[in-house]
C-alpha cells in the first residue's frame, strides 16, 4: 500500500436506488466475504456458508428492512476527484459494518445469567435497540482509525432517530465480541459502550437474527463471549 495515506470515505448503503443495488450488492458480497476468510471471528457465519448464496441473497440482504450496512471506501491518495457516488466503480471497499434494528424489547433481553441488565417487561416504550454485527476491515488498511471511524459513522446515523421532533427518545446499542476478540472490545469502549455480561455462541447467532444452532451442543451455549452496550439519550 506504500507510506502514503489513503482518503477514505464512509457511508450508509441506500436501499432506494433500484437500478444500483445488483452493483452495491456485488460489492457488498465481495467484501463481504473477503472478512470471512481473513477474519473469521468476526462474523456469526462462515465462508462456506455464505460463498454459494445467490445473488438475490445478497441483494435482499442490503435491501432488508431490519439491516442498515455502513462502508468505507478508499481512493487513491491525492486523487483528482471524490467519489461522492456511493455505486462507483472508481471506489475500492475496505471495511463494513451492519446494525441490526430495531429489535423487539423480549428478544433484546437475556437470561438473568447473561448479566445484562434490561428486562422487556419495564423497556421503555421511547427507546430503540440496535445491535452491531460484522464489523471488518481489510487487513491492508488497519492501523488508520477506520473501525473506529465507520462505527461512529453508524452511532451519527443511528442518533438521527432521536432527534427531536421523533417520536424515539434513546438508543440502546449492543456488541457482542468473542472471548479473544481484545481489540473489538477495546474499540467498543472507546466509541462508549461499557462491559455489560457475557453472552453465548447460540445468543450471538440470535442476535445476527438467525435461529442459532442445537441447544444441546455444549460449545454453543458456553457462556464466555463479551456483551458491550451504550445508552444514547436525546440530548
Amino acid at each position: 500500500m506504500g507510506n502514503a495515506v489513503p482518503e477514505f470515505h464512509f457511508f450508509h448503503i441506500p436501499k432506494d436506488n433500484a437500478s444500483a443495488i445488483p452493483h452495491l450488492a456485488q460489492k457488498y458480497k465481495e467484501l463481504r466475504l473477503l472478512g470471512l476468510e481473513k477474519s473469521p471471528e468476526s462474523f456469526g457465519s462462515s465462508l462456506a456458508v455464505e460463498q454459494q448464496y445467490p445473488d438475490s441473497i445478497w441483494q435482499r440482504h442490503v435491501l432488508k428492512n431490519d439491516l442498515e450496512t455502513f462502508i468505507c471506501s478508499v481512493s487513491p491518495p491525492n486523487s483528482s476527484s471524490k467519489i461522492a457516488n456511493v455505486a462507483s466503480n472508481d471506489s475500492t471497499w475496505i471495511a463494513q459494518v451492519t446494525v441490526r434494528g430495531p429489535i423487539d424489547a423480549k428478544e433484546f433481553e437475556l437470561p438473568e445469567a447473561s448479566g445484562q441488565v434490561f428486562s422487556a417487561a419495564t423497556a421503555s416504550s421511547t427507546e430503540e435497540r440496535w445491535q452491531f454485527l460484522g464489523l471488518y476491515v481489510h487487513p491492508d488498511y488497519r492501523g488508520h482509525r477506520v473501525a473506529f471511524r465507520l462505527c461512529q459513522e453508524a452511532i451519527e446515523w443511528l442518533k438521527a432517530r432521536i432527534a427531536p421532533g421523533s417520536q424515539m427518545t434513546q438508543l440502546r446499542l449492543r456488541s457482542y465480541a468473542a472471548p479473544t476478540n481484545n481489540a473489538s472490545v477495546s474499540l467498543f469502549k472507546k466509541l462508549g459502550f461499557v462491559d455489560s455480561g457475557l453472552c453465548t455462541r447460540n445468543e450471538g447467532l440470535i442476535a445476527h437474527g438467525e435461529e442459532g444452532s442445537d441447544p444441546k451442543r455444549e460449545e454453543y451455549n458456553i457462556r464466555a463471549g463479551w456483551i458491550l452496550l451504550r445508552v444514547i439519550q436525546r440530548p
